[in-house]
C-alpha cells in the first residue's frame, strides 16, 4: 500500500515537474519569437519610415539600418542608392519638380500649359574674350563659383532654374509652384545677385582672377510652360515671345550701359515697390510695337539689402522727367536735367544717349506722329 502511494506521489511529481520545464520552455519561446520579432520588425519599420521621406522628396541624410539579416540589408542598401540617385537627378531638374512628379506617380509625357511667370535672364559681360585667355581648367572652377552664388540666391527666393547656358543663366519665377509674387521675387534676386558680385569681385581681385559684370534681363507675361522635347529626351522649359523679349532685354542692356532692364509688365507687378527709372521705348528685333523697358535700381519695403537711398529716389524721379520732357519734344528742357543729373551724380551713358538724341532732334525734327519708339538692330 505504501509502494503504491509512493509511486503515485512520484509520477503526480514528474507530471508537475514535466508540466512547469514545458511552461518554461513556452515563455522561452515566446521571449525569443518576440526578440527575434523586434530585430525584425525594427528595421523594417525604420526603412519605410525612410521610404516615405523619400516619397514626400525629403532626401536629407538617415541612418544606416545595420541587420544580420541579407534581406533587409539589402534593402537598405537599395533605399540608399534609390535616394543617392534622386539627390543627381534634382540637380538636372527642378528639384520642386521631381516632387511634384513622385506625388502624381505617373510617367512624364510631353505638353504644355499658359502661365503667367516672370522670366529672367542673365550674361557675363565679355565672357568671350576671358575664355579665350583664360585656362580651360581655371575657367570652369570660376564659373562654377559664379553660378554657385548666383543660382544659391535665385532658389532661395523660389526660382525655377531652367538651363544655363555657356554663361547665361536662365530662371522663371510662378511655375511649376504657384507664386503670387514672382515678378517680386524675380526682381528681389536681381539686386542681390548684382551685390553679390560686388563682393566676389573684391575677392576675385584678391585671388587675381578676372572680375565678372553681369547684365540680367526680367519680363512677366504669358508663356507656355511644360516638358518640350522628344518622347526619350525633354526639359522642362517655357517657350513663347515673354521669354524672346526677357532674353532680348538681358542683351539691351549693352546699349544703354546698364545691369538690370525690365520690362513695363514687370513693373506693374512690382507696383509700389518699383524704384526705377524709364530707359527707353523699344521694338526688339523682328518686332514693329514698342515696349516701354526700365533699369530697376532698387525696391521698396522688402530686403533690406536692395532699399533704395535717398539719392537714387530723387536721381530717378528726376530722370523720368527728363525723360517725359522727351517724348514731348521738349529738346532744350529734357538736355538741361539731363546734364544736371551727371554734373550732380557723375557720368552717365543713358543721359548721354538723350542728350545726344535731343540735340539731333533740335536739328531733324521726328517726323509727324512720331511715338518716341527705338528700334534695336
Amino acid at each position: 500500500m505504501f509502494v503504491f502511494q509512493l509511486t503515485s506521489y512520484g509520477v503526480a511529481l514528474h507530471f508537475r515537474t514535466g508540466v512547469l520545464i514545458c511552461l518554461t520552455i513556452l515563455i522561452l519561446a515566446i521571449i525569443i519569437i518576440a526578440f527575434l520579432s523586434k530585430r525584425i520588425s525594427t528595421p523594417i519599420h525604420n526603412l519605410s519610415e525612410q521610404a516615405d521621406r523619400i516619397t514626400n522628396f525629403d532626401l536629407s541624410t538617415a541612418d544606416e539600418i545595420k541587420s544580420g539579416i541579407k534581406e533587409i540589408q539589402e534593402l537598405q542598401h537599395s533605399i540608399t542608392r534609390m535616394r543617392k540617385s534622386l539627390i543627381s537627378f534634382a540637380k538636372f531638374v527642378p528639384k520642386n519638380l521631381v516632387k511634384k512628379l513622385l506625388d502624381k506617380g505617373t510617367e512624364v509625357k510631353i505638353g504644355g500649359s499658359k502661365k503667367q511667370i516672370t522670366i529672367f535672364f542673365s550674361n557675363v559681360l565679355g565672357f568671350t574674350s576671358f575664355s579665350e585667355e583664360y585656362p580651360a581648367e581655371k575657367l570652369v572652377t570660376h564659373l562654377s563659383e559664379y553660378f554657385d552664388e548666383m543660382t544659391g540666391i535665385l532658389k532661395q527666393n523660389n526660382a525655377t532654374i531652367d538651363k544655363y547656358i555657356g554663361d547665361t543663366v536662365m530662371a522663371f519665377w510662378g511655375a511649376p509652384q504657384y507664386d503670387a509674387n514672382h515678378a517680386l521675387h524675380c526682381c528681389v534676386s536681381a539686386l542681390l545677385c548684382q551685390r553679390r558680385l560686388l563682393d566676389l569681385n573684391r575677392k576675385w581681385v584678391y585671388e587675381k582672377k578676372p572680375q565678372f559684370l553681369t547684365r540680367i534681363g526680367i519680363n512677366t507675361g504669358e508663356a507656355i510652360v511644360g516638358n518640350i522635347g522628344s518622347s526619350e529626351r525633354m526639359n522642362y522649359t517655357i517657350l513663347g515671345d515673354s521669354v524672346n523679349l526677357a532674353a532680348s532685354l538681358e542683351g539691351t542692356n549693352k546699349l544703354y550701359g546698364t545691369n538690370i532692364i525690365v520690362s513695363e509688365a514687370t513693373v506693374k507687378h512690382l507696383q509700389d515697390h518699383a524704384v526705377v527709372r524709364p530707359l527707353d521705348i523699344v521694338a526688339v528685333k523682328g518686332k514693329q510695337e514698342g515696349v516701354p523697358i526700365y533699369e530697376l535700381v532698387a525696391l521698396k519695403n522688402v530686403d533690406p539689402l536692395v532699399l533704395p537711398t535717398d539719392n537714387q529716389i530723387k536721381f530717378c524721379e528726376e530722370f523720368t522727367k527728363g525723360f517725359r520732357f522727351y517724348l514731348e519734344q521738349r529738346w532744350d528742357e529734357a538736355i538741361n536735367i539731363f546734364q544736371n543729373l551727371q554734373l550732380d551724380y557723375g557720368r552717365d551713358e543713358p543721359c548721354n544717349i538723350y542728350i545726344t538724341r535731343c540735340e539731333e532732334f533740335k536739328k531733324a525734327p521726328p517726323p509727324e506722329g512720331w511715338d518716341g519708339v527705338y528700334h534695336l538692330k
